[in-house]
């Protein structure tokens, strides 16, 4: 006899797929090309007493009764905005512990992101300096301040950042890698600190370069 739980999980899982079901099949009506699915859907649950359990199959099903107000239509023949990809983001945090797994299971793991067989994540965003997933607060240009820039140096991302975005890029040559600044350095704003704060005007110029 199952749990209450296992019930509830079980009959959101089947109206989930039953809904999707029915919204595919109405596509499929109305393109010729799109192909039929697999009559059986596989099923895995994960919750605090199983890991990856294999549960009952579920079973596409047709849609019964005409299209409501409410029926969701996709048709992969309508084609409106383009999108850049799909991806993630490789900060300092997730860099670092990507470099310290032994290389053939960090290798394992790129391929299953980046590969265009697995995956395929085509676009990744990347910090410049510090973020608020960084293992502690840097940026390019630490110290006093310094308006040339004469300190500027990324050897902080030459540890383990960059190994790790050269590594995903040789497993996916076109991975699209947007870079996003978290703050200005310290003594660029009005409180001396990368946390909280204003950037100062006079320095404006500066960060933009």
């Amino acid at each position: 006899m199952p749990t209450r739980r296992e019930f509830l999980e079980n009959a959101a899982a089947s109206a989930a797929c039953t809904f999707i079901a029915g919204k595919l099949a109405s596509a499929a009506s109305a393109v010729a090309d799109v192909p039929t699915p697999k009559p059986e859907i596989a099923v895995f649950v994960t919750d605090a007493n199983r890991h990856h359990a294999q549960a009952s199959p579920l079973r596409w099903s047709a849609p019964s009764g005409a299209p409501s107000s409410t029926t969701v239509v996709v048709n992969p023949a309508e084609k409106s905005q383009p999108v850049l990809g799909f991806g993630g983001a490789l900060t300092d945090a997730a860099c670092y512990v990507l470099s310290q797994m032994p290389q053939p299971s960090r290798g394992e793991l790129l391929n299953e992101l980046f590969s265009a067989k697995e995956m395929g994540l085509s676009v990744c965003r990347i910090c410049i300096g510090a973020s608020d997933y960084s293992r502690n607060v840097f940026s390019y240009d630490e110290g006093a301040p310094d308006p040339e820039l004469t300190r500027f140096s990324i050897a902080h991302d030459r540890e383990y950042i960059l190994p790790v975005l050269r590594a995903a890029r040789e497993v996916n040559p076109q991975l699209f890698l947007l870079g996003s600044p978290w703050s200005p350095p310290g003594w660029m704003k009005d409180n001396n600190s990368m946390l909280g704060g204003t950037l100062r005007r006079r320095y404006m110029k500066t960060y933009a370069d």
